[in-house]
């Protein structure tokens, strides 16, 4: 921001030194110019993290409908290398077969969750998110979760009514400019304070 601002100011400026620099004084700058570049900066940060918070929900998404697909090389790929899975700080490895055995267990199933937040620290290139959700048989419904979908407590005792929820936390991390989950950590809800 700093750049581009600075650049706009030399431009204006009445020096022909060839290095940018401050006009003598701000009365010669138009000012409602650098309110206007000033402000559409600001905006496009604002979508940065707009766009990041976008992203890591679209992950989100994704992985949902990849667990439901049962395909644990897709879920594996919105993870880092360096991924791990708590309890027991279980590898990449130990997940996938983790999960395969899960999968074979549970047959069909669908996902259902909350709304939730994305905590992001763009700043340290991470994120996190706290999703509480159930794991249905395919065909099952829980009555009245739907319409509590806005309300994540309300949802979870409505939910506790039929199925057992979970908690999963999830760390985000960047990994060349590309939002991936770095660790996941599954609690069940009554252990995680709801």
């Amino acid at each position: 921001m700093t750049i581009s601002l600075t650049f706009i100011l030399a431009r204006r400026s009445n020096q022909a030194t060839g290095i940018f620099a401050a006009p003598r004084c701000l009365d010669e700058v138009n000012m409602k110019s650098i309110l206007f570049v000033v402000l559409s900066l600001l905006s496009l940060a604002g979508c940065a993290k707009t766009d990041d918070e976008a992203e890591i929900r679209r992950i989100v998404a994704t992985g949902v409908t990849l667990a439901e697909a049962r395909d644990v090389k897709g879920l594996l790929s919105l993870t880092t290398d360096r991924f791990t899975a708590h309890p027991g700080a279980r590898d990449r490895r130990e997940v996938s077969l983790t999960l395969l055995m899960a999968f074979r267990q549970y047959g069909k199933f669908t996902i259902s969750h909350p709304a939730y937040d994305v905590e992001l620290f763009t700043d340290a290139g991470e994120a996190s998110v706290n999703l509480p959700f159930i794991i249905l048989r395919e065909g099952k419904d829980v009555p009245g979760v739907r319409e509590l979908v806005n309300s994540p407590q309300e949802w979870v005792q409505q939910a506790a009514q039929v199925a057992d929820p979970y908690y999963l936390s999830l760390s985000f991390a960047k990994d060349d400019g590309t939002w991936k989950v770095s660790a996941a950590t599954l609690r069940g809800i009554r252990s995680a304070g709801f």
